[in-house]
C-alpha cells in the first residue's frame, strides 16, 4: 500500500507533497503498518501513475487544501485500487511535513481559505512541494501495547490497534529503520 499527499487550490492546481510506502500488505491498517518516505522500492513510472490518479480523484471530489490518498498495488497483476481518500490532515501529512519541511497544515489552510497556489508566499516553502524531499529518509514504526488493550486480539488487520508511532530519520533506509526500531523499543512516541 502507498499513500500520497496532495495539495490543491480552488483553481484546480494540484501538486504532490510526498509519498509514504508501506512495507505491510494492504490488509493491514496503515496505522499498524511500517512506512517509509520517500518510497524505496516503487518504480518512478508507478509514482507517476499514482500521482495522476490522485490528482484526478482530488479534481473529481473538488478537494481544496490537502488530502491523503491511499492505494493498494498488486505488482503481479499490475492492478491499482483506491482504498481511502482523507481530505484532511493525517498522520501521513505530519510525517511528510517532518521529512520535507513543507508546512502542509499551513498551506492547506491558506488554500482552503481561497488562496491560489501562485499567491502563496515563497517563504513558507512552496518551492519544496513538487514531490521532492529533503534527502532524509523517515521510517514510521507503530507502537502497540496489547497488555493495556485487554482482550483485543494481537493480530493485525484492517482495524488500527497502534497507540502511537516512533519515527526514525536517517540518510538511508537502514539507518532510519534502526532509529525507528530503537525509539519504539525505548517506549518513545515519535508523532
Amino acid at each position: 500500500q502507498v499513500e500520497l499527499e496532495i495539495l490543491r487550490d480552488a483553481g484546480g492546481h494540484a501538486t504532490l507533497a510526498g509519498i509514504v510506502e508501506y512495507l505491510d500488505d494492504a490488509a493491514i491498517h496503515p496505522g499498524d503498518a511500517i512506512g517509509v518516505t520517500p518510497p524505496q522500492s516503487i518504480p518512478s513510472a508507478l509514482v507517476e501513475t499514482l500521482t495522476t490518479h490522485a490528482r484526478s480523484i482530488a479534481d473529481h471530489l473538488n478537494i481544496i487544501g490537502n488530502a491523503t490518498l491511499r492505494f493498494a498495488y498488486d505488482p503481479a497483476k499490475q492492478k491499482i485500487l483506491v482504498t481511502a481518500v482523507h481530505p484532511r490532515y493525517t498522520r501521513t501529512s505530519a510525517l511528510i511535513t517532518r521529512v520535507s519541511g513543507l508546512p502542509i497544515a499551513r498551506l492547506a489552510a491558506l488554500l482552503s481559505a481561497g488562496a491560489a497556489w501562485r499567491e502563496l508566499p515563497p517563504e513558507i516553502g512552496v518551492h519544496r512541494a513538487q514531490g521532492r524531499q529533503s534527502g532524509v529518509v523517515a521510517v514510521k514504526w507503530p507502537r502497540w501495547d496489547f497488555e493495556r488493550l485487554g482482550e483485543i486480539p494481537d493480530r493485525l488487520g484492517p482495524r488500527m490497534q497502534a497507540l502511537g508511532q516512533a519515527v526514525g530519520f536517517g540518510l538511508s533506509f537502514a539507518e532510519a529503520l534502526h532509529k525507528a526500531l530503537a525509539s519504539a523499543n525505548q517506549g518513545c512516541f515519535g508523532l
